[in-house]
């Protein structure tokens, strides 16, 4: 324990977190990190917007692990911008490292799903009730990721009884009893406007005049700097694909097949997204992948 007493306690006074600087404006691991106002963000939100404590000790974890969730989204649209920036500025190498780094981090996403399977479900229905009809499935972030990586508006994105719907106009829906949240955007709208990562490429492409369907068959006949970017965008598509997989299970492990607290169809919605959405598929990489899996940095 730091001993501090007499007119040096007066000098050098404690911090809300309770340590003792040698300098009043030196740099400081708390208050770099904003920690104290992190902290008061643990609690749920009531209706009322009026902070409450957790119906259950799980309930903590439930608002962190999802709290975690929104700032490594932001972290992850931050970089897809910079993958962007760098295709459209030629800079290969530097969209190839942060494409790197934007793999691993969407890889840890299911690993932070499973700290939800450690809830029982019967915990986890003493304050599920208490969420609707709020649900991840409002997270603009996660949408902003799926914009930035490739989807477009049009790109079909579910069937849900037996209609096909694109991205937009399943998610452009005003709120009604079936759905109390419309969940398209005016972020959306601009960022669908400004491009994505898979633009960018298919630009690049363009001036090394290779189709993106033809991508798959070159192979080694590719230029080096496109086919580690086309092999980088193949590993994204399929680590989002285990992202989206983890969370289908999670939620089938917690309310089984009854519909999700936003009144979506619960685990049949995440099947169908599985199999329907996807941000490359025109680029048939398949062969190269499984290919590149044994030197892979991935």
């Amino acid at each position: 324990m730091c001993k501090e007493d007499g007119w040096l306690a007066l000098l050098r006074p404690r911090l809300d977190c309770q340590h003792i600087l040698l300098e009043p404006d030196q740099v400081h691991y708390c208050e770099y990190l904003s920690l104290g106002t992190l902290f008061s963000l643990v609690k749920p939100n009531a209706a009322n917007a009026k902070r409450r404590d957790p119906l259950h000790p799980d309930e903590a974890l439930f608002v962190t692990v999802h709290q975690v969730f929104e700032l490594l989204f932001a972290q992850h649209i931050f970089e897809l911008l910079r993958v962007r920036d760098s295709l459209c500025e030629n800079l290969f190498q530097d969209a190839h490292e942060i494409l790197i780094r934007v793999i691993k981090l969407t890889r840890h996403y299911s690993l932070l799903m499973g700290l939800l399977g450690t809830m029982s479900r019967d915990h986890f229905g003493m304050f599920r009730g208490k969420l609707a009809p709020a649900s991840g499935f409002e997270s603009e972030g996660f949408r902003l990721i799926e914009i930035y990586s490739g989807m477009r508006e049009d790109s079909p994105y579910v069937v849900l009884n037996d209609k096909l719907y694109t991205y937009r106009e399943f998610l452009d829906q005003p709120p009604s009893t079936h759905r109390a949240t419309c969940l398209w955007t005016p972020r959306m709208t601009q960022a669908c406007s400004e491009g994505s990562i898979y633009d960018a490429f298919r630009r690049a492409l363009t001036k090394h005049d290779v189709e993106p369907e033809s991508v798959g068959h070159l192979g080694h006949l590719l230029p080096r700097k496109v086919r580690s970017i086309a092999l980088s965008l193949a590993a994204y598509e399929e680590a989002l694909l285990g992202f989206r997989r983890a969370h289908r299970d999670i939620v089938e492990y917690q309310i089984g097949y009854q519909e999700g607290t936003a009144r979506t169809a619960g685990v049949a919605y995440l099947d169908s997204v599985i199999v329907t959405a996807r941000l490359f598929p025109d680029l048939k990489v398949g062969s190269m992948l499984l290919e590149s899996r044994r030197s892979s940095v991935w």
